[in-house]
């Protein structure tokens, strides 16, 4: 859902300086979204509409291949259907496609399957779905059912297709642990946390959010970076908060019952209010991951930013994602042939 802003001068500046590797772009709907409306979490106005249709027509007519969603992060999930309909159409006229990163790839990964299914069926253009997984502890192994459903709809979008990377854990930053509500919220977290409402409403989402996905606690998210760096590579559970940072936050003790998960939504919050936090979150399982991994119109991506040495605590996948296929998967535990996955690393993703 994130993009260079102006195609052109990005294109422009790797035909001067090169590049090492072979790029395509998409034009990212958040990044055009917050331009226009920053980080409103209302419908468009009519002006406003227009003015990311032609941000659209732009960045296509320059050189993007077509439209990304990233309908899980702020400002996109504030986003209605409509709105991005009318988006993905002008990225149709060109011809373009529409790749997403659904709304939702836990408890309502049914819902965000449909939705996403209905925008590229209503703009008429072709479906690439972002990574393919089910982050919900509580569905792991309905997998076949999941590509059964995306099977169906291939009649109606014949170039209907997804990604996946051979890990169990995806990465991604403190929000994925807030309510939809309180996604890009950052900026404003400590004045969220003087209002007794407000926080009151973000602790017990959290807590339903928790349980809606089947973990018991937070043990499945370990932190890659936040600003106190001794606070890297330890999961939720394992941090330990200053005590005046501690007592701070004794109130959440009156929301929450669970008292396991008292001091781990202490250290969320405390991360919340100190900048924010990246984190690899444990949400996966290996068998639904091959069985993805499996499917004809499946092709392998990282998923992964570039990443500098000092990233120690940086997902795996991006350095290791097609080696872990090759090395793991085909060659040890020979869950897929080397023809297959070799073919879903070239020309089922240059297709």
């Amino acid at each position: 859902g994130t993009s260079h802003q102006h195609m052109a001068d990005m294109l422009r500046s790797l035909e001067r300086t090169g590049s090492q590797v072979n790029l395509a772009t998409l034009v990212g709907h958040n990044t055009i979204r917050e331009k226009v409306m920053g980080k409103s979490q209302s419908a468009p106005n009519k002006e406003q509409l227009e003015q990311m249709r032609l941000m659209v027509d732009d960045a296509m007519r320059e050189g993007a291949l077509g439209l990304s969603t990233g309908l899980e992060y702020a400002p996109g999930v504030f986003a209605k259907p409509s709105e991005v309909i009318e988006l993905a159409k002008v990225a149709a006229r060109w011809k373009g496609v529409y790749a997403t990163h659904l709304r939702n790839e836990g408890v309502d990964l049914t819902s965000s399957l449909n939705e996403a299914v209905s925008i590229a069926r209503q703009a008429g253009l072709p479906l690439h779905i972002s990574h393919l997984k089910i982050a919900c502890k509580r569905d792991w192994g309905r997998m076949p059912q999941v590509l059964a459903r995306l099977s169906n709809a291939r009649a109606e979008l014949p170039g209907l297709t997804y990604d996946v990377y051979a890990y169990d854990s995806s990465a991604s930053s403190i929000d994925l642990l807030l309510p939809a509500e309180f996604r890009g919220s950052l900026g404003r977290a400590r004045s969220i946390l003087d209002d007794r409402q407000r926080r009151v409403l973000l602790v017990r989402g959290m807590v339903a959010q928790l349980h809606e996905t089947g973990f018991s606690d937070y043990s499945y998210a370990r932190v890659t970076w936040a600003r106190d760096l001794t606070m890297a590579g330890r999961s939720i559970p394992e941090l330990i908060l200053p005590d005046a940072e501690r007592r701070n936050l004794d109130w959440i003790g009156e929301v929450v019952l669970d008292h396991r998960l008292i001091p781990q939504i202490q250290a969320i919050l405390y991360l919340y209010s100190h900048g924010g936090a990246q984190f690899i979150y444990r949400v996966m399982s290996i068998d639904d991951m091959v069985t993805v991994l499996s499917d004809e119109y499946t092709c392998i991506g990282s998923d992964s930013a570039v990443r500098g040495q000092d990233n120690i605590y940086s997902h795996p996948r991006g350095l290791g994602n097609f080696e872990t296929v090759l090395v793991h998967l085909v060659r040890d535990q020979k869950r897929l042939t080397l023809e297959s996955a070799l073919r879903k690393m070239t020309s089922v993703p240059a297709l």
